[in-house]
């Protein structure tokens, strides 16, 4: 425990020491460059502050709204007129909460997206018919193991059927 938070006293003194000397850096790079490199520094310390969390809900919530942070920081970077698309899990773009385990309830990504954009955000599902993926399955409250589960083959008449049906390439 007291190792982790020498950890993270470091990175936060590597994001503060960035962000200090603001000036320097930018003048023997540039603007675009620095702001790249103390996003970086941010992103490590999400990273530490994620795996650091005891439970799979805190790092299961910290993940959510580290995701729509850094799509913000993006977005941002793009310029006021910028738009950007976000191919993400369902749950992931979610715009409300949503269950992740039988234990617990987190706020999805797209929920924290919502909060800020507003009716600007345009959040729609996909299906990609059938067949395995990887994902998370959570074994309690503080393990998650990365596992292939497996969706079968839809229903006949149902909207998942359609893209197939059509019988064109893909």
């Amino acid at each position: 425990k007291d190792s982790r938070a020498a950890g993270h006293k470091g990175l936060q003194k590597v994001y503060e020491t960035l962000a200090a000397n603001q000036d320097k850096y930018q003048a023997l790079s540039s603007a675009s460059e620095f702001a790249r490199a103390l996003q970086s520094a941010r992103t490590v310390l999400q990273a530490e502050d994620m795996f650091s969390a005891p439970t799979i809900p805190q790092t299961t919530e910290a993940r959510e709204r580290y995701m729509a942070e850094n799509i913000s920081w993006l977005l941002a970077q793009a310029g006021p007129n910028a738009k950007i698309i976000v191919w993400a899990h369902n749950r992931h773009i979610s715009t409300s909460y949503y269950a992740t385990g039988d234990s617990f309830t987190t706020r999805s990504m797209g929920s924290y997206l919502r909060e800020r954009y507003g009716a600007a955000l345009v959040a729609f599902g996909f299906d990609f018919g059938f067949g395995p993926f990887n994902a998370p399955t959570i074994h309690g409250e503080c393990i998650a193991t990365l596992s292939q589960h497996k969706i079968p083959a839809p229903t006949e008449a149902t909207y998942e059927t359609t893209p197939h049906s059509a019988n064109l390439p893909q």
